[in-house]
């Protein structure tokens, strides 16, 4: 019995050599970091919290939407416009654990494809860590611009959403103030 033990354990050792080396495909990997902030002029509020952190709450929960939608079906459904996925990671050669099956369904596709990203978030620095993984150079880098992309989009019409609510808040208050100083007038005349 004594005589197995290191013979099955060189024996698993052995497999594992010849699938990470021989077998397995190579893997590549890209890492970006983003840092999301708010548009000047938004009114976030004094207080200790926003005075002693680096990152602004509001700032913060952007953030958290941020990387919430980058995960989301829908980037995985944008993604398909942008690349042929399935294609791109389907299994190849003797390597039978790594690539999707291209008749999978479209949930395990997008599982898969959650597996490929990750999306994590610094709350102390307020830095989104975007990682991909692909079998080639190239799908890495494309896949990760790709959701670089889709977060510059994602920002943008957070900012543009805040502007048009300031605009609208601001002509509101000059539609009001024009009224008050209309209305003093004519009393002042009257007086």
């Amino acid at each position: 019995l004594q005589a197995i033990i290191p013979l099955l354990l060189i024996s698993i050792l052995s497999l594992f050599y010849l699938y990470f080396y021989f077998i397995g495909r190579e893997r590549y990997f890209i890492k970006s970091d983003i840092v999301v902030r708010k548009v000047e002029g938004e009114a976030t509020g004094l207080n200790l919290a926003n005075f002693l952190s680096s990152v602004n709450q509001s700032s913060f929960e952007d953030a958290l939407f941020l990387k919430t939608y980058l995960e989301s079906p829908q980037v995985y459904e944008d993604l398909k416009y942008k690349m042929n996925f399935v294609e791109e990671y389907k299994k190849k050669g003797l390597d039978i654990f790594a690539g999707i099956n291209t008749e999978a369904s479209n949930d395990k596709k997008y599982n898969f494809f959650r597996k490929q990203i990750s999306i994590g978030f610094d709350s102390s620095s307020g830095i989104l860590r975007i990682r991909t993984i692909a079998f080639n150079p190239e799908t890495t880098l494309k896949l990760n611009k790709f959701l670089i992309d889709e977060a510059e989009k994602f920002v943008n019409q957070l900012n543009q959403s805040v502007y048009k609510r300031q605009k609208e808040f601001l002509n509101k208050e000059q539609v009001q103030n024009y009224k008050k100083v209309e209305k003093s007038s004519i009393d002042l005349s009257d007086f």
